[in-house]
């Protein structure tokens, strides 16, 4: 019994982590009544080694490397800690409660509310039998956090109510393997899946359990990149283990997605899709083929029929964001945009997650507000650098950064640069290992054309910095030069060859990455295509 499962994932605001924070109460029963949500009852105190392993794989990542993926209980402080760690999940309730209803508590160090509790029908059908025997127990039980969970408004859904401990937590982290920096990135990137990390989550085996105990367990999972997250599209798949021996039901399934600080993402053009695990039978009467008693089993086929939910994913409006004090502090959750996919339309009923075979959720990252504000403040700059620019007492002081002046006046060569940097800061390289070089080329071009700009306009017009860079560095160099030519030369060659450099650099650039510009119009000017 998955009873709660809520995954919230955040992209960092550098865009080279997931930080992936899983919260999840589970049980498991043998008993055949145990099918039924409404009328499950755990028995761990029998399934002493009752474990559910949470794998994370990242696949499709060739142009980009992954570090590390480290994953870290928060559940509870520890058993070695006095102090009540504030940021833990089970010291805030208030939140806890928003999540999974109302009437949650945690319990610590109170016998005679978990006795009310298992006396209570209404919550744990009595699963205890007589409270008498089992006081010892419980008295043990009550020494740890505990939380109990109910949630009046889904009562209708089932399977809404749970007693929980903390869940014995195992990991298993990855960390990249060490590899001399000189090698081929191409040539030693791990094989397809390699990159995986799990943790456990088990039966505490130092104390003894009652009926009707299940395992509670939040945990941020971490995965790091070497480089930012460009892809258009992010691929989320949760698949669960295909045994035959195990039946899982789910009421409750909820999963977010946030990406960073005033981002968005084109939820109308993303989507779930689920494959169902869902076998056939030659005879129609022989549902439960491991126990048929034909002398010759039918054969029994297995197909993986898919459904694609469009207008799944949802805008999260902010009111009814749970404040988790992790996600306020680290993630910022305050300033972000967060989406939900529509689970119910899924799983409408909890025994819908047992033919689940596995769920691909596709994000579309394409941020159209972001690229928006991005070309808005481009043309701001765009405005700004060509009123400041062709100021013409202004480029008089400059005139000797721009050279040829007789082919081309030095305002022509400014606004040409100006248009040069502008492309180059808007179009933005293919997204791919192979052109990892065009990603650190437009890098430098903006870099070197920016430190150009405030050379001219900011360096050049303080005497103070100008005075102390000439006796610093120039003086001596033009000293130390004119020793060994026997002929005078103009230094201002030096800075004009290096804006020749930048204005070639840009405009190759540009040449090299345009034709495969998204946008249509500038794509279409240099591919001949109708662009209307």
């Amino acid at each position: 019994m998955l009873r709660k499962f809520f995954q919230m994932t955040f992209v960092g605001n550098d865009r080279k982590s997931l930080d992936i924070y899983t919260a999840v109460v589970l049980g498991g029963s043998d008993e055949p009544k145990s099918l039924n949500a409404d009328q499950f009852i755990s028995r761990l105190d029998k399934k002493k080694e009752f474990c559910m392993r949470f794998d994370f794989v990242v696949n499709g990542n060739d142009d980009n490397e992954v570090l590390s993926i480290v994953s870290e209980d928060v559940t509870d402080v520890g058993e070695n800690t006095s102090s009540i760690d504030d940021r833990s999940f089970l010291s805030q309730v208030d939140c806890i409660k928003k999540v999974w209803g109302q009437q949650s508590e945690v319990l610590y160090n109170d016998q005679q509310a978990l006795r009310k509790i298992y006396e209570d029908p209404d919550k744990l059908q009595n699963c205890l039998g007589d409270v008498e025997e089992n006081l010892f127990v419980m008295a043990g039980l009550s020494q740890k956090r505990m939380l109990w969970i109910e949630d009046v408004r889904k009562e209708q859904s089932g399977g809404m109510k749970a007693l929980a401990i903390p869940g014995g937590f195992s990991p298993e982290d990855y960390h990249r393997p060490f590899r001399n920096s000189k090698e081929s990135r191409n040539r030693h990137h791990p094989d397809e899946g390699s990159e995986k990390a799990f943790y456990r989550i088990f039966v505490p085996q130092d104390i003894s359990l009652c009926p009707g105990i299940e395992l509670l367990s939040w945990v941020k999972t971490t995965i790091r990149f070497k480089d930012r997250l460009t892809d258009q599209s992010l691929i989320f798949n949760l698949k669960k283990d295909a045994s035959k021996k195990i039946t899982y039901m789910a009421p409750d399934f909820t999963w977010y997605f946030s990406p960073p600080v005033k981002s968005f993402i084109n939820y109308e053009s993303s989507s779930v899709e689920a494959t169902w695990d869902r076998r056939d039978f030659v005879q129609p009467s022989c549902k439960k083929h491991d126990k048929c008693s034909c002398p010759i089993k039918p054969e029994m086929s297995r197909h993986l029929p898919s459904t694609r939910y469009d207008n799944a994913i949802n805008p999260v409006a902010n009111k009814t964001t749970v404040n988790f004090r992790r996600w306020t502090e680290d993630e910022m959750i305050g300033y972000r945009q967060k989406y939900r996919i529509a689970s119910k339309n899924i799983f409408f009923s909890p025994d819908k997650f047992n033919e689940l075979d596995e769920l691909n959720i596709i994000i579309d990252t394409t941020d159209e507000h972001n690229r928006g504000n991005r070309q808005y403040v481009l043309g701001i700059f765009i405005s700004f650098a060509l009123a400041f620019g062709i100021d013409g007492s202004r480029l008089e002081s400059a005139t000797q950064f721009f050279p040829l002046q007789q082919l081309l006046n030095r305002d022509t060569q400014w606004m040409l640069f100006i248009i040069l940097i502008s492309l180059n800061m808007l179009i933005r390289p293919p997204k791919s290992v192979y052109e990892r070089k065009y990603i650190n080329w437009r890098k430098w071009n903006t870099r070197t054309s920016v430190f150009w700009i405030i050379v001219m306009f900011c360096l050049n017009q303080s005497q103070v910095i100008k005075g102390w860079l000439y006796n610093t560095f120039a003086a001596p160099f033009m000293s130390w030069v004119d020793g060994w030519l026997y002929f005078d030369i103009n230094y201002w060659w030096i800075p004009q060859i290096i804006f020749v450099g930048i204005l070639f650099s840009n405009g190759l650039y540009i040449y090299k990455n345009v034709g495969k510009y998204h946008d249509p119009i500038l794509s279409g000017w240099f591919s001949g295509e109708d662009i209307l």
